[in-house]
C-alpha cells in the first residue's frame, strides 16, 4: 500500500502536467476559434476577455490570458494573417 503523502505528490505533480498540456492545446484553440469568428463575420461589440472566456468555457478550462496573450497574437499572425488592433470591443484586422 502506498504513503497518502507519496500519493498526493503524485498526484499534484499528474494535474501540474495536465495543466501545461490544457495550456499548449489552448493556445492553439484560442486563435483559431477567433480566427473562425472572424472569417464569418460573427465579431460583435463584446470584448476580447469575453470571446477569451467563451472559449475556455466551453472547454471547462480557467487560464489567465495576459499570460499566453503572446502567443496567441503570434499563431493569429503566423497561421491566420490575423492581427488584434482593439481589445474593447474586439476588432481584428487581416493582412497579406
Amino acid at each position: 500500500m502506498c504513503d497518502d503523502r507519496d500519493y498526493e505528490k503524485r498526484v499534484r505533480l499528474y494535474y501540474k502536467d495536465y495543466d501545461k498540456y490544457l495550456i499548449e492545446i489552448i493556445k492553439e484553440v484560442i486563435p483559431r476559434q477567433l480566427a473562425s469568428l472572424y472569417k464569418y463575420d460573427l465579431i460583435i461589440d463584446e470584448a476580447l476577455k469575453q470571446y477569451v472566456n467563451s472559449i475556455c468555457d466551453v472547454l471547462n478550462v480557467r487560464i489567465e490570458f495576459s499570460s499566453i496573450r503572446k502567443d496567441v497574437e503570434e499563431i493569429l499572425k503566423s497561421k491566420y494573417n490575423l492581427v488584434i488592433v482593439n481589445d474593447n470591443p474586439l476588432k481584428m484586422k487581416c493582412y497579406k
